[in-house]
């Protein structure tokens, strides 16, 4: 058993996204990933797939999860479901930040572009 005290986790701040990375393959979880995230307004991930399940649980905030297939509008209190290779995009259209938890099936994460190019994440150098 191990506890961690998430303050003390390093803290990456990206344009308008700030993580950190609660539990991953570093500190032995090689089966999935968890990551706590604050999306700023007008903000937005960049469009991306990853090659496992996603679930994200919408904690504070409010905004837009497109996909190839439909746009659907969230608030606080949701949990969003992303299949494997799924091609999405959220986005704050709020007017406050977006704090979500989100729980990848695999560790270390991989993420990729729709073209299928990987993109580096700089929690994982």
């Amino acid at each position: 058993m191990e506890i961690i005290n998430n303050e003390l986790l390093k803290t990456f701040n990206l344009p308008g996204l700030v993580h950190k990375t609660l539990s991953d393959n570093k500190n032995g979880n090689n089966s999935f990933e968890v990551w706590m995230q604050t999306v700023e307004p007008n903000a937005a991930t960049p469009i991306h797939k990853h090659n496992c399940n996603e679930v994200i649980i919408i904690l504070k905030g409010s905004g837009t999860l497109i996909t190839e297939n439909k746009e659907v509008k969230f608030t606080a209190n949701s949990t969003l479901f992303i299949s494997p290779d799924e091609v999405h995009q959220l986005i704050n259209t709020g007017d406050e930040p977006i704090d979500l938890l989100g729980c990848l099936g695999m560790s270390p994460v991989e993420v990729y572009s729709p073209d299928n190019i990987l993109i580096p994440l700089p929690w994982q150098s």
